[in-house]
């Protein structure tokens, strides 16, 4: 995922994003921590 938001991201130290759009759950692709946040991206460019 290439946007604005990865350097930021980045530098707080979370790992890279994961693009999770038309899923039904995150579940699988995070087995053993499950704690983080959301980030939204919008049609229209906004975080």
């Amino acid at each position: 995922m290439d946007t604005d938001i990865c350097p930021v991201l980045h530098e707080l130290g979370f790992t890279e994003p994961r693009h999770v759009e038309g899923r039904t759950s995150i579940a699988d692709l995070y087995t053993k921590k499950r704690c983080g946040i959301y980030v939204l991206h919008f049609a229209d460019g906004a975080f």
